[in-house]
């Protein structure tokens, strides 16, 4: 390259890095007015914002039909009319856009509205709509190539029916949006491809997350991989949760848990990634975690009194041999008495996989005298809770526990306690035991 050819490039590199400082955007040979279109890109980009629904459909009849990288709708000031149908003409766009101006604008939008991309769309984006009228989605059912849906700030949710039904769509997120109380359990929408589906922000009671759950991810039981359902107002965790056999990471910080009941995260398979801070937790049930591998768990800022063995040993075990996770606790006042024996005394090569780990007059688990509780007891059975639970020392036995007497039971020849079940099993259910 000579040095003419060097400096051509360099200025011309500056003319473009100085076009998009100034926000100068690459106007496309297509006239759209009074929409405009980009095509910095070098695919077009058509946004409409606040132009009537009405001259955004004569545009589209007038001009060429093109593949547009993006559609994005703003709709006018005082819009009264729905979106109708071939609003496009025989234009197609891969993503899809629609802002709703005003809160109190009622989205309507025909079935047919976007039938000239319905194979073509890639991803739809609903925001700020009222979508009391709108009862379903079944403008979106021949999308056959749609990979997400992301709808925000909108409200009243009647049906998700006319989603695409096709593994391709593997994301829908929903946020800051509300009125999801009465979606209908008949209404479920086949989703067998949904892999992430996010939920945050939305204000959901237990019925509304129920409701979400149910009607999005029935049939995502075998294909979910990541849930957010943080900053809601979950008092519980959902029922389905421990049903998703491929589920990663769940994320339900900033809610009102309080109890988490005795296998409603006891998971199918290893989970990287658990965070239940910022609750109100108390109380969390023996087997509450089942048998299989944690990564990072986090359930500081909680009111957690005790950590007893029946809940957290096997996962603590499995964060070791891994050596990879940790157990946040930072903020929970926990009661340093002879129930921690069996981690201060007997599992101190646990302590490192436990971030803040402190009592409630502020001493760290690392700073308690291990001799203080060597006269402790291994293991006490709940108070008011019947039931078989794992042995601290050993994987091939457990502790029966009836009205508060214990036996020490050994499980028959090759076989571990698997503390999900409660009962004897195969080493291979086991992981932590699995060795």
């Amino acid at each position: 390259m000579t040095k003419m050819q060097l400096k051509c490039l360099v200025l011309s590199l500056l003319l473009v890095i100085l076009t998009s400082v100034n926000g100068e955007r690459a106007v496309c040979t297509e006239d759209y007015t009074p929409c405009t279109c980009d095509s910095s890109t070098g695919r077009w980009d058509v946004i409409c914002d606040q132009v009537p629904i009405e001259q955004v459909k004569s545009l589209f009849n007038r001009t060429t039909p093109q593949d547009l990288a993006s559609f994005r709708l703003t709709t006018a000031f005082n819009e009264t009319n729905g979106i109708p149908d071939n609003l496009l003409g025989n234009s197609r766009a891969s993503g899809i856009i629609i802002n709703c101006l005003e809160a109190s604008y009622e989205l309507q939008i025909n079935d047919n509205a976007f039938i000239s991309s319905a194979n073509f769309t890639k991803t739809v984006t609903i925001n700020g709509c009222y979508l009391i009228q709108q009862r379903n989605f079944m403008f979106l059912s021949g999308f056959g190539d749609m990979t997400s849906l992301n709808i925000y700030n909108s409200r009243n949710f009647t049906s998700f029916l006319g989603i695409p039904s096709q593994s391709s769509l593997y994301y829908i997120s929903i946020l800051n949006s509300r009125g999801f109380e009465n979606l209908l359990d008949s209404d479920a929408v086949a989703l067998p491809g949904l892999r992430i589906l996010y939920l945050y922000d939305n204000d959901m009671n237990d019925l509304a997350v129920s409701n979400v759950l149910k009607a999005l991810a029935l049939s995502s039981l075998e294909s979910l991989e990541e849930l957010r359902l943080y900053n809601n107002r979950l008092t519980r965790i959902p029922a389905m949760i421990s049903s998703f056999s491929k589920l990663s990471q769940l994320m339900m910080a900033n809610n009102k848990i309080d109890l988490i009941v005795t296998r409603s995260l006891a998971f199918y398979g290893d989970v990287s990634y658990l965070h239940l801070g910022n609750n109100n937790i108390r109380t969390i049930e023996p087997s509450a975690f089942g048998a299989h591998r944690f990564g990072l768990v986090y359930l500081h800022q909680n009111s957690l009194t005790h950590f007893e063995s029946y809940v957290f040993q096997v996962m603590l075990e499995g964060m070791v041999q891994a050596g990879y996770g940790s157990v946040s606790l930072f903020q929970n006042p926990i009661e340093c008495d002879c129930h921690l024996a069996w981690l201060i005394y007997y599992k101190r090569n646990l302590l490192p996989v436990i971030d803040g780990g402190q009592c409630s007059n502020s001493t760290l688990f690392t700073d308690l005298n291990p001799d203080a509780l060597s006269g402790c007891p291994v293991f006490t059975c709940p108070a008011n809770i019947d039931g078989n639970f794992p042995n601290p020392l050993s994987c091939t036995s457990y502790y029966a526990c009836s009205r508060q007497d214990v036996v020490l039971v050994e499980c028959p020849g090759g076989l571990v306690f698997n503390p999900a079940y409660q009962l004897c099993d195969w080493p291979y259910n086991v992981p932590t035991c699995n060795v």
